[in-house]
């Protein structure tokens, strides 16, 4: 999720600040902040819980972003009861992305886990069904527990590409909702899904190739809706996603192609310049029957051009009308 960093206002930017520098949960803390971007009211949530957690241990983590979580999916429900629609589904969002916060340092055994998940996958329901297009929650066959459901939200022109977003092993779909707004700005199609957890399925087995089958699974639900029978798909592997969409665009010749937001997808790609602008995307040179696997090239310490999201999805817009 680096490259939502470009999304950060300047005055948002600074709320990293609050932490206490080289504190547990540092990390994390500036992933938030990078995933609220400029949204004031997420600005404030962030600085008045980094307040009150004060750099504590995980129970403090825990604790004060499930209040904060709370918060805001009250005020939701506020504002949905006086017609403020708009409010609402920002505050949903707010919500689910509050209570994936909580959820980032409890164990699989942790009965407060699966519980926190539900609030947030709650919230994430009633954000998606709040959009415009509305968002539905599809069933994926094949897939295991939350990997069995997907987000889709389709864009109000049918012939728009549909972009399969994927994350890693138990990364959960909900980390990428503040993606959505901007590709349907974009004139694109999304389906948020996550790969099968390691961590909530231990000795299942799945593996590359395996989590690849699912998201072609992914393509045949698909094709089984109304409206999408024809519509250009791809697949965008996010972080540790890159090499299940680079696998995925390999084996199934339905994927228009693979992107990533990483320099390397291991070894089933040579990376090579697409065309040499600085920070341009790059071409995969595939090794399955279709080469045809992109990568964004990561953020590195180093200074570079900002990408925003928008940018992004203009990008994979343009290609894929292509």
């Amino acid at each position: 999720m680096a490259f939502l960093s470009a999304g950060v206002s300047q005055s948002n930017a600074g709320l990293s600040e609050l932490w206490p520098a080289g504190a547990r949960h540092e990390d994390d803390f500036a992933s938030l902040i990078e995933k609220v971007g400029s949204d004031v009211v997420g600005a404030l949530d962030c600085a008045s819980t980094a307040i009150h957690i004060g750099g504590g241990n995980d129970d403090d983590w825990f604790r004060e972003w499930s209040v904060t979580g709370e918060l805001s999916a009250n005020r939701a429900k506020a504002a949905a009861g006086a017609g403020n629609f708009a409010s609402a589904r920002d505050n949903w969002k707010r919500a689910a992305i509050y209570f994936g916060a909580a959820e980032m340092y409890l164990s699989s055994r942790d009965k407060r886990r699966q519980q926190v998940i539900a609030r947030m996958r709650a919230c994430s329901r009633n954000y998606i069904e709040q959009l415009d297009p509305v968002g539905r929650v599809i069933t994926i066959a094949g897939g295991i527990g939350a990997a069995s459901e997907g987000y889709l939200v389709g864009n109000a022109n049918p012939l728009a590409p549909v972009v399969i977003c994927v994350g890693g092993w138990g990364d959960l779909k909900e980390s990428y909702l503040p993606l959505i707004q901007p590709a349907l700005d974009e004139g694109l199609s999304v389906l948020l899904v996550e790969a099968p957890s390691v961590r909530d399925l231990p000795g299942l087995g799945f593996d590359r190739f395996g989590t690849a089958s699912y998201l072609i699974a992914c393509v045949d639900c698909l094709e089984q809706i109304d409206g999408y029978e024809e519509r250009s798909i791809v697949v965008y592997g996010i972080g540790a996603g890159a090499s299940f969409a680079s696998q995925a665009a390999s084996l199934d010749s339905r994927i228009k192609f693979a992107v990533s937001d990483v320099d390397e997808l291991g070894e089933l790609a040579e990376l090579s310049p697409l065309h040499s602008l600085p920070g341009a995307p790059r071409l995969a040179k595939g090794t399955g029957p279709c080469s045809k696997a992109e990568a964004m090239p990561a953020r590195r310490s180093r200074a570079r051009p900002e990408r925003s999201t928008g940018d992004i999805w203009r990008w994979i817009a343009g290609r894929a009308s292509r």
